[in-house]
């Protein structure tokens, strides 16, 4: 679910604010406050599914905060590596599935929107590039739903088991999901859809915002 949809159903419009200072506190105090070797998988997965929640609404809000954990202040010299958040690829995993389960749980609520902002888009793209589009995810789950029906946003559809990741040379991971339809009779082994996606750190080890490029939705 996403923030703003949260806000909605929540009904606490007049104090998105206080929320969103809730739960950057809580993810503050997870990732601090609980020793990394303390820290089981699925407290890796809950800071992950936070800080994805979180950097939705403002990059900076993680970013910032990050970057003072590891030290890195005005009056602190830059270290001569730059961070690299694959080094913790036990972190970095669930950041990427934290990364997909938003994106599922968005196309599954036809948030076109929603999705688009979760996946990486180039900085440097011209406005007349043409990128990741609200209409071309709509048009890419046409033949999915004709054949299985609406796409699953629940918790069967977001299981770890379901996602992918594989290198593909230095510091580039190929990456997917797979896609589970709502209707629990839908037969899964003749479900073959997912999220084909990349991951690329060769030009920058710690990116502040979406990790996974889209490289395409089908079978």
């Amino acid at each position: 679910e996403s923030f703003a949809n949260a806000v909605k159903r929540l009904q606490v419009d007049r104090a998105e604010g206080v929320l969103l200072r809730y739960l950057s506190q809580v993810y503050r105090t997870l990732s601090r406050g609980v020793p990394v070797d303390a820290q089981t998988d699925p407290v890796v997965e809950v800071l992950a599914y936070l800080r994805a929640l979180l950097a939705r609404v403002d990059d900076s809000l993680v970013t910032t905060w990050e970057e003072m954990a590891a030290g890195h202040t005005p009056d602190v010299p830059e270290p001569d590596k730059p961070p690299d958040i694959s080094d913790d690829m036990r972190t970095f995993r669930a950041r990427i599935r934290a990364e997909f389960h938003a994106i599922v749980r968005a196309l599954a609520a036809e948030d076109w929107d929603e999705a688009v902002a979760g996946f990486w888009q180039d900085p440097e793209a011209e406005d007349d590039e043409e990128g990741v589009s609200a209409e071309a995810l709509r048009k890419a789950l046409v033949p999915f739903i004709d054949e299985f029906g609406p796409l699953s946003g629940d918790h069967r559809a977001i299981r770890g088991d379901l996602t992918t990741i594989r290198p593909d040379g230095d510091h580039v991971w190929k990456v997917s999901h797979r896609l589970v339809p709502f209707d629990p009779d839908v037969d899964f082994d003749d479900v073959l859809w997912t999220i084909d996606g990349l991951v690329d750190l060769t030009e920058d080890t710690d990116p502040s915002g979406p990790l996974v490029r889209l490289v395409g939705i089908g079978e």
